[in-house]
């Protein structure tokens, strides 16, 4: 899929600051991972990202929301 966005270092940095968070192998909402000082606007277009390289998954959970997770490195 090609992104409309530009990439950007700072978007980069959001990234990574995702795959950071999200690291410890707990899945997190969107709302989760703002908590830990992302914003959500960030959050949102960043995970979208994230799972369209194939960095993350994501599966829909209790009520509906939507629950985060690395896709871990295959050699």
């Amino acid at each position: 899929m090609i992104s409309l966005y530009q990439v950007t270092d700072q978007g980069k940095q959001t990234r990574d600051r995702i795959l950071e968070i999200l690291a410890s192998g707990d899945g997190l909402s969107r709302e989760e991972i703002c908590d830990r000082g992302v914003t959500y606007a960030q959050v949102r277009r960043q995970t979208r990202t994230l799972v369209n390289e194939g960095k993350l998954s994501s599966t829909v959970g209790r009520y509906g929301k939507r629950y985060y997770f690395v896709v871990p490195f295959c050699q």
